[in-house]
């Protein structure tokens, strides 16, 4: 996972190898201390086409979450962290 801001909002990119996916990340807001984004998946090889996420960063993490047709959770950190 990729975020940058482009001046107006947090937009980014994402890739799941292991399932031949990846995608774009797009309409952020922040939501208290985290921040919820649209993921659409655009080289799928078994992924939901649109997945709601929601970040919640925490001292060397982001807690990441989604709950949709599927629910799923884990911690983001930064190689070498």
């Amino acid at each position: 996972m990729t975020l940058a801001h482009d001046g107006r909002t947090v937009v980014g990119l994402v890739e799941y190898p292991e399932l031949s996916c990846s995608g774009v990340l797009n309409n952020a807001q922040l939501v208290g201390d985290a921040l919820t984004i649209q993921e659409e998946i655009t080289k799928n090889g078994g992924c939901l086409k649109f997945v709601d996420l929601t970040l919640a960063l925490a001292p060397g993490r982001i807690d990441y979450s989604f709950n949709q047709m599927y629910t799923g959770s884990g911690r983001l950190t930064r190689p070498g962290t």
